[in-house]
């Protein structure tokens, strides 16, 4: 996903046949309800080119934890903090390595224990660079750093994490070769290197710049990743590689572009392991390329193209689960940047053909309307999440939280963080909760001084579960067996989410109107809870 503020000062990249429906909605239309927040808050990094947010992740219990770059100008040092439901800071951790320079933080993940990890780079021996890899508890305590160096004399960072399900840590960046190579490390959950692996595209130097701008666990728990490598004509193409968890061997390479310029942005990943990637690419212009790569053996299924403008640049991906494939990005217009006029450009396609199912344009046609999506995110009950910011009238660099419905395209609700006279507000992730409340993340930036906050937001669920069609939770526990059961006539495949005390666990509703959700290693006086129903309470005593 890529975060792009609208401050003229600076930019933020943040390591998704047959008829269409299209839907043009400008920024004036009467037509919206406007959401409110729950809660805002916001979290001063700083007035460096450094500061300000860069990632966002949230658990199912509905905690935010969020991580940036903060400090001076000569002493850059990552920022790490997490948020309860209600908006409350429960810690914030100042990272400052031992080279006591500039230590800065690029991508968020949560292990299955509830600990965060957080990847960057920090300064190594000569002040080379090395990728960094912090790990901290639910509580903000410091578990552990690790620094890793590629070389003598090489320069390593890392861009982007994912954990798997045992709490491995695999951070993604890049390394120096014959130029900048992809770097993928993997370490156990104390620490430890297991395997490192690097990719070096096969143009020459100096031509040849490769990085890891996305990375992912597969269902089958092998990992995969993204990147821009440079080909024998000296241009970029999309590059997909799959490595084995184990040990990093490869399991297949794929490419795909149009030999003018292609470069992935951001990358999702079925319930069968199909890999979907999406970027920019050259066709008559610079337009949406998304692909769907088969993950058994990197195959190319299909590859589609969207465009309504000049420049049409993607910024994230996401899926349903039920079919649909989402794209969100920015379009020009006129193809005029001197105007800032850009307008929000969402697409729709089916994930077994690729056929387009829908389009969305926000933004208003005046000189400064620039509105430009960081994230998107799509929930249960069938809305999709546009967030980023938007100088549509009547609004002038505030952030945005677009909802659209997901089956027509229509845009259905918005939530605006208004900025202040001289201010700017925008947004780069966004994330659900157990219960489907919203979470956005940007940046709160003064044009005047320079400072800049981290911008967390919440907004409730728009999924609405019938929690009148419950009719009975019911808890026991016997030799710290704890089992809890819902009866309903709750459509079947409704989720919900049952928390034991933090111990989160989804619940799925069977065709008979029944779910039950079971925990192991149990004493004392428990309480569970239904988030998406808070009514729903019990307690039970386990010996």
């Amino acid at each position: 996903m890529r975060f792009t503020s609208v401050s003229r000062r600076r930019t933020y990249p943040w390591a998704k046949c047959g008829c269409a429906l299209v839907v043009y909605l400008a920024a004036t239309s009467g037509a919206r309800a406007e959401l409110n927040e729950e809660w805002t808050v916001r979290l001063p990094t700083g007035s460096t080119l450094y500061s300000g947010l860069r990632g966002m992740t949230v658990d199912a219990a509905g905690s935010t934890y969020v991580v940036g770059n903060a400090g001076v100008s000569y002493n850059v040092d990552t920022l790490t903090a997490r948020y309860d439901r209600d908006g409350n800071l429960v810690w914030s951790h100042v990272y400052n390595g031992p080279g006591n320079w500039h230590d800065t933080i690029n991508g968020v993940a949560l292990a299955p224990d509830g600990s965060v990890l957080a990847v960057g780079s920090t300064p190594g021996a000569g002040r080379y660079a090395d990728l960094l890899v912090l790990k901290y508890d639910g509580d903000g305590n410091l578990l552990w750093d690790r620094a890793f160096n590629g070389g003598p004399f090489a320069s390593d960072g890392g861009l982007c994490v994912a954990v798997d399900r045992d709490g491995n840590v695999y951070a993604g960046g890049h390394t120096v070769g014959d130029g900048s190579d992809c770097l993928v490390v993997k370490f156990d959950p104390d620490g430890r290197t297991l395997w490192s692996k690097t990719w070096d595209g096969p143009a020459p130097a100096p031509y040849s710049q490769e990085a890891v701008r996305g990375i992912a666990v597969a269902p089958d728990g092998d990992i995969v990743i993204i990147a821009d490598g440079v080909m024998p004509s000296l241009h970029p193409d999309y590059v997909v590689i799959k490595y084995a968890a184990a040990d990093g061997a490869v399991r297949w390479i794929s490419t795909w572009g149009e030999s003018s310029g292609d470069t992935p942005v951001d990358l999702a990943i079925d319930a069968q392991g199909d890999i979907y990637v999406t970027g920019t690419t050259l066709k008559s212009g610079i337009v949406y390329g998304t692909v769907k790569f088969d993950g058994s053996d990197g195959r190319v299924l299909w590859a589609e193209y969207d465009a309504t403008g000049f420049r049409d640049a993607p910024h994230a991906i996401a899926l349903d689960g039920r079919g649909g494939v989402y794209v969100t990005g920015s379009t020009d217009p006129f193809g005029d940047d001197s105007k800032f006029m850009h307008n929000m450009y969402t697409v729709k396609r089916n994930t077994e053909t690729g056929a387009q199912l829908w389009t969305n344009e926000y933004g208003a046609t005046c000189v400064g309307c620039y509105d430009v999506p960081g994230d998107l995110i799509v929930d249960l009950s069938g809305h999709a999440h546009v967030v980023g910011t938007t100088s549509s009238p009547p609004y002038t660099l505030d952030q945005l939280l677009l909802v659209l419905d997901a089956e027509s395209g229509v845009e259905v609700e918005t939530g605006i963080v208004e900025s202040g006279i001289n201010d700017s507000a925008a947004a780069g992730f966004v994330a659900l909760d157990g219960a489907g409340n919203v979470h956005v993340g940007g940046n709160y930036e003064q044009l005047n001084t320079g400072e800049v906050d981290i911008l967390a937001v919440k907004y409730a669920s728009l999924g609405g579960v019938e929690c009148e069609r419950i009719r009975k939770f019911s808890v026991r526990c016997t030799g710290g067996k704890l089992t809890a059961v819902v009866k309903s006539t709750l459509s079947e495949g409704t989720q919900l989410t049952v928390d034991n005390g933090g111990d989160i666990k989804p619940m799925t509703i069977n065709a008979r109107g029944k779910g039950k959700v079971k925990y192991t290693g149990q004493s004392g006086r428990r309480t569970l809870s239904i988030l998406e129903c808070p009514e729903f309470r019990r307690e039970v005593s386990c010996r």
